[in-house]
């Protein structure tokens, strides 16, 4: 569709098609509580790392930490978290994202005032996750690298559904109670911890021409 090129399919077969493909690779990757534990791998403990270090102002906290990976990994997540992703776009419709989707799982520290703004009950800290994609023209309309993502859209967790704001120790608390429940990601693919190297790398060899071939 960006380049131009006519279309050789009918459009709502294809976005049927493609929910189709979507139901298929929900159930294939993400049809158990352990799958969902297992796709999302190390990625929720890192999260948890990182917002702790934060919270005791760690030195080695970092203001923005990036995990990149593959669209499942963001599926995973959602089905992790119980939430659905919902774009406008042909094709992608509930569930499916494009290209250079973008999670950001956000920590607040909000005072009274803020609290009372963000319409939670008090003080303390606050997860968000807030979902930048690309908007629909650029997905079909070809264009230059400005305006690629849209303004960012606050998801709220299953688990929480009251508000965008999930207090911190209900979200540590839906963690824990996962890795519970299923095991961790190392337990559900037998994970072993490879032995911290002991012993001094061997030195380097020194090599001499005795082999090389001397056409004179």
């Amino acid at each position: 569709i960006r380049e131009g090129f006519p279309l050789q399919f009918n459009m709502t077969l294809f976005a049927k098609a493609r929910m189709i493909a979507l139901k298929q690779l929900y159930g294939r990757l993400l049809g158990t509580r352990e799958q969902q534990t297992y796709m999302v791998g190390l990625f929720p403990e890192a999260m948890k790392t990182h917002f702790e270090r934060a919270i005791e102002k760690d030195p080695l906290r970092h203001a923005i930490f990036g995990y990149h990976g593959h669209r499942e990994l963001l599926y995973a997540l959602s089905s992790f978290f119980h939430f659905s992703f919902n774009f406008p776009q042909v094709g992608f419709y509930k569930h499916g994202i494009p290209s250079a989707t973008t999670l950001f799982f956000e920590l607040h520290d909000l005072d009274e005032t803020e609290a009372k703004q963000a319409g939670v009950s008090g003080s303390g800290h606050y997860v968000r996750l807030v979902v930048f994609a690309p908007c629909p023209a650029v997905t079909t309309v070809s264009k230059g690298p400005a305006e690629i993502l849209c303004n960012g859209q606050a998801y709220r967790l299953g688990f929480h559904p009251d508000s965008d704001f999930v207090p911190y120790e209900k979200f540590k608390y839906h963690l824990a109670s996962r890795v519970e429940e299923t095991g961790s990601w190392k337990d559900l693919c037998a994970f072993e911890q490879l032995p911290a190297r002991t012993t001094p790398h061997a030195p380097a060899r020194t090599h001499t021409n005795a082999n090389v071939y001397d056409p004179a």
